[in-house]
């Protein structure tokens, strides 16, 4: 009688990827693939480089909701930002905003328009044709993000989206990790939880 043997193999769940930085990675391994690839990443808002330097991170830089850093892409001047749950400090959401000032006509600068047009065709050569609206709305968050009717996404797999407002105002593409989305509400409503705590005991010593 032969015997048959089922090979179980693991299930590999894949983020996002953007500039070689994936959703679930911790803000200490975005710091170090920063100061390995010389990318100006800071924790200022305002503060434009072109080379790393740990002066461009606060001491606190390990417990950021955010970081950012300027760089072209797409023919384009754009601040990328990189968010962060709050508690478990690892990347859910990735922005690319385009600068406004680059969208109007200079020569020599691409054009609001041509940028968008270059960035559809790479998401469309990744990841197959667009769609505007969804049929299974996985959050209340994407939803909201796609009400402009010039908005398009991409579904990279069942728990990563590409989204690409093309409003009347700004050019921004966002990556989004679902999985990690919701545990960065998870966190914060369970820090907002420890906050009521601590007021209120604080508060009932006071009457």
């Amino acid at each position: 009688m032969k015997k048959f043997y089922i090979l179980l193999l693991p299930i590999f769940i894949f983020g996002f990827n953007f500039n070689g930085f994936e959703s679930g990675s911790s803000i200490n391994d975005i710091v170090n693939e920063c100061q390995t690839r010389n990318i100006a990443i800071t924790t200022n808002p305002i503060t434009i480089g072109k080379d790393f330097k740990w002066s461009n991170l606060n001491k606190n830089y390990k417990q950021a909701s955010r970081l950012q850093y300027y760089s072209k892409i797409a023919g384009g001047d754009a601040w990328i930002h990189l968010y962060f749950t709050p508690k478990s400090h690892k990347l859910y959401k990735i922005t690319i905003s385009w600068i406004a000032n680059d969208m109007i006509m200079q020569k020599g600068k691409l054009t609001k328009k041509e940028i968008s047009k270059i960035v559809e065709n790479i998401l469309i050569k990744k990841y197959g044709q667009y769609q505007t609206k969804f049929l299974d709305t996985p959050t209340k968050m994407l939803t909201n993000m796609i009400a402009n009717k010039k908005t398009k996404f991409w579904k990279i797999d069942n728990n990563n989206f590409v989204v690409l407002d093309n409003s009347l105002i700004q050019l921004k593409a966002t990556y989004v990790d679902i999985n990690f989305y919701n545990l960065n509400k998870k966190e914060i409503n369970s820090h907002k939880k420890i906050k009521v705590v601590q007021t209120t005991k604080e508060d009932y010593n006071k009457f």
